[in-house]
């Protein structure tokens, strides 16, 4: 392998690092906020990320934790596609 590209499979794998990173970093972010509005309804206006849910809450409370649930799975789900990322550019 040249020189050159051990240098751009490197910069790769830094840069899947930095992104797995931050992605773990908001998922358990919106774990952590998920879990605080089950105790305290009243901060749901005020979620991670401006994401306000209140009138949803207000209508069904399982509608919000379904769509509460599909936001957590969609942001797990772009955190391990990164770490899959991590493994390949390793292996390259």
């Amino acid at each position: 392998m040249s020189k050159r590209n051990k240098f751009v499979f490197t910069a790769l794998q830094i840069i899947a690092w930095i992104i797995f990173v931050g992605l773990s970093i908001e998922a358990g972010a919106l774990l952590v906020n998920f879990i605080y509005s089950l105790f305290k309804p009243e901060v749901v206006h005020h979620l991670y990320q401006k994401l306000d849910l209140s009138e949803m809450y207000e209508r069904s409370k399982w509608a919000y934790f379904g769509m509460y649930g599909f936001i957590l799975a969609i942001s797990f789900l772009k955190a391990i596609l990164f770490y899959f990322v991590i493994l390949l550019a390793t292996k390259l």
